[in-house]
């Protein structure tokens, strides 16, 4: 556990679920459902909880080499779910 920050190698969208999951003791797929769940039932609620939780929650810190890689090959690396270092 430790504070709450979007996350930067379990995302799909903005890493605010995978973030949610590093806080809580929750698996990330479960947080998933319920956000999709909750996108179908209360679709301006949910987008508006969810817009400002990727404005207001802070990105988690990266290594300085992560962040080289990502200047140069984009978002490969987050989409395919692995860290990479130069």
């Amino acid at each position: 556990m430790g504070s709450l920050r979007r996350s930067d190698t379990d995302r799909w969208f903005t890493g605010v679920c995978g973030g949610l999951a590093n806080v809580l003791p929750i698996d990330v797929k479960l947080i998933r459902i319920i956000a999709v769940l909750s996108l179908i039932f209360a679709f301006p609620f949910t987008s508006l909880v969810y817009l400002a939780m990727t404005i207001l929650v802070l990105q988690k810190e990266t290594d300085k080499r992560d962040r080289v890689f990502f200047l140069y090959c984009g978002e490969c690396s987050s989409a395919l779910n692995y860290r990479f270092t130069i």
